[in-house]
């Protein structure tokens, strides 16, 4: 589990990369939340390579992470899109040649603010995926997607609320609605939105569902 570089364009970047035991694996790329690549979501990637992926997180941020809610809005509202943009692209090229990735297809995870980022590589490179997990990444209409999705939602969010959720078409994706949860449910570091049991559950459903591609 270590950090490496890629160009994105003409500038190097960084991302984290999470290998199985095994050494090899299928490519999942892990696109973070607004609170950038933080210890929290390379834990996620380490819990996804035990599973047996490989795992490459790009840092979206450039190296910033925040900890409030108030920071990461300001920090997303004020930032340009195109260079975090162009970094989850490179990251997505680097994963899908590295030596240790098995397969053509990759798979992606997306957390919140990744879910954009998501969005926007499958439709760019339709080939490239076959099963992209969306937690808390709504909502979105998901009819014109290329790969399989499965959606995490908390009945209770209040940045994605669940009746502009529910009113959504997300086509034949997985969908799945966490009573009494709200955003950022998953996540161990958000006291007071931290929601273990569901946690647990989420993880398991998403370990499933990228298994069976």
């Amino acid at each position: 589990m270590a950090m490496e570089t890629f160009i994105a364009g003409d500038v190097p970047r960084v991302g984290y990369l999470a290998l199985p035991e095994s050494g090899r694996g299928k490519g999942l790329l892990f696109l973070h939340a607004w609170w950038g690549l933080t210890d929290v979501f390379k834990e996620v990637c380490d819990r996804l390579a035990d599973e047996g992926f490989v795992v490459f997180a790009p840092d979206l941020h450039h190296g910033t992470t925040l900890t409030t809610i108030q920071e990461a809005e300001d920090y997303v509202m004020s930032r340009p899109v195109a260079p975090a943009m162009e970094t989850a692209k490179a990251g997505m090229h680097f994963l899908h040649n590295h030596p240790a990735v098995d397969g053509q297809k990759l798979s992606a995870v997306a957390f919140s603010m990744g879910a954009s980022f998501a969005y926007e590589l499958d439709a760019d490179f339709p080939e490239a995926f076959d099963r992209i997990v969306l937690v808390y990444g709504g909502p979105a209409d998901l009819t014109g997607v290329h790969a399989k999705f499965q959606c995490h939602f908390g009945e209770d969010d209040f940045i994605d609320p669940i009746e502009y959720v529910r009113e959504m078409d997300m086509g034949d994706a997985e969908v799945y609605y966490y009573p009494n949860t709200n955003h950022w449910f998953f996540e161990p570091d958000q006291e007071g939105y931290f929601k273990p049991e569901e946690a647990a559950l989420a993880f398991e459903r998403m370990v499933v569902f990228l298994k069976s591609a």
